[in-house]
């Protein structure tokens, strides 16, 4: 039905990834590419896996996910039966150690991405699972390496593209597993992340020159959202600690709008999360 091959970049100028792909080339039939990308920024990294990628269409999975069998194969047909710009897939989670179950049922956390029905057209999007066609990539619509180390480039990428018209839809049945290591199931990483995420939405209104009105309504938006979740905190509290959670994480992110509006960032990368984590 197709033929596929597979780049692998590794963003570690120390190239520790080599011997681990090259193993892996050792046994396999399949074409595997592998290269290096010094500068320590995702950006660079994506852009240089698709500059290297040779097929018509671009697979894209993140370094810490891992696919089904079918994968692939269910975002190929999807693509072709609804002739879509773009497919994205759904990300599950694959924990090393289960999180809190009160956290798990406050549904908060960032790594479960489900699809609506197959086929449903999509307003945003995210590379952890996706399929577009090369011929998208242009100049104007490659990763943005001022979001290469805060995180965002990946939606940025997919905004500029739907509003040049692309079309983008869901594939329910193309599953990959995120590995999610146990700091990332603690309360402050959730929270910090989420704050990280609202001052990043900031400035990925700056860098697409959103108009003063769009911003300002936002702006609006984040102080009318944190009164009523705090309101909402106090009502939830006394029914266990999930609800109150979950107003606490909406909390953080209306809070990282506004910090992004004042040009204050509590926290500047993800690098810099992951270790306030451990």
């Amino acid at each position: 039905m197709f033929s596929y091959s597979v780049v692998v970049v590794d963003n570690d100028k120390n190239e520790s990834a080599r011997d681990t792909v090259q193993s892996i080339k050792d046994e396999s039939t399949i074409e595997i590419k592998y290269y290096v990308e010094p500068r320590q920024n995702i950006s660079h990294a994506r852009n240089m896996s698709i500059e290297k990628a040779k097929g018509n269409l671009i697979a894209i999975v993140d370094d810490d996910e891992f696919p089904t069998y079918d994968w692939l194969l269910h975002l190929y047909k999807t693509q072709r039966k609804f002739k879509a710009d773009g497919v994205l897939g759904a990300v599950l989670p694959s924990f090393e150690q289960e999180p809190p179950s009160w956290i798990t049922r406050s549904k908060v956390y960032f790594w479960r991405l489900e699809r609506p029905v197959t086929g449903t057209v999509l307003t945003a999007g995210n590379t952890g699972n996706s399929l577009i066609k090369r011929s998208l990539i242009r100049p104007d619509t490659m990763f943005n390496p001022h979001f290469g180390m805060s995180g965002g480039e990946d939606a940025e990428f997919f905004e500029k593209l739907i509003e040049k018209g692309h079309v983008f839809v869901s594939c329910r049945e193309a599953v990959v597993h995120e590995v999610i290591p146990p700091e990332r199931g603690q309360t402050r990483y959730l929270i910090k992340r989420n704050m990280l995420q609202g001052t990043t939405l900031v400035r990925r209104f700056r860098s697409m020159n959103k108009s003063l009105w769009f911003r300002a309504k936002w702006f609006v938006k984040a102080v009318v959202a944190i009164i009523i979740y705090a309101l909402l905190l106090f009502v939830r509290a006394p029914f266990g600690k999930g609800p109150a959670f979950r107003c606490i994480m909406q909390i953080a992110y209306f809070v990282g709008v506004l910090t992004g509006y004042v040009h204050v960032r509590t926290i500047n990368d993800r690098n810099q999360l992951e270790s306030q984590s451990t």
